[in-house]
């Protein structure tokens, strides 16, 4: 049965999952999800955009929180 999906998947697979999961809750400030983000930033490296995307803003991990 073909795919019902408009776009081919692509698979991301981050190092560093902590900080993966950190980037989604700040994105999520931003009204943004992680694949509008990446996204985001595909058009901005292939010329497509004329801006980065807006970067979340920043804060640090929890103490004796561990980096995976």
């Amino acid at each position: 049965m073909p795919s019902k999906h408009k776009y081919t998947t692509r698979t991301f697979r981050p190092k560093d999952l902590a900080a993966y999961e950190r980037a989604k809750e700040a994105l999520q400030q931003l009204g943004i999800t992680m694949d509008e983000y990446l996204n985001m930033c595909i058009e901005y490296a292939a010329g497509k955009r004329d801006s980065f995307p807006p970067r979340p803003p920043f804060t640090e991990p929890a103490a004796g929180a561990t980096e995976d």
